[in-house]
């Protein structure tokens, strides 16, 4: 818990931060998006107990940095993330890169 503590602190989208919904919410995994200033973070918990996988809509893709994840045996990459029983992971999408425009 310690790690999760630093990290919340070193990100201030996660420290100060509002919620917005994500799409990729379901009754498998609790997803949602911190964010502040130009700072996001993805936010994904696996809330069953069995590995749950999930394809990243285009929105979501952008979140390719891994700032967090409690499972080791966790598989990301490719906009596609299989979260095992329980699990948690946080993704921030990197400076420079801008969300992709709605069309």
């Amino acid at each position: 818990y310690k790690q999760l503590i630093q990290v919340r602190k070193n990100t201030k989208a996660l420290f100060v931060g509002g919620f917005q919904p994500s799409s990729l919410s379901n009754r498998q995994v609790l997803a949602f998006k911190r964010v502040f200033n130009k700072q996001e973070c993805l936010v994904l918990h696996n809330v069953t107990g069995g590995p749950v996988d999930i394809i990243f809509s285009e929105n979501e893709k952008r979140f390719t940095q891994v700032v967090y994840q409690t499972a080791k045996d966790m598989v990301f990459k490719e906009g596609r993330i299989n979260l095992p029983a329980y699990s948690s992971i946080i993704l921030l999408q990197p400076m420079g890169k801008t969300k992709t425009a709605k069309k």
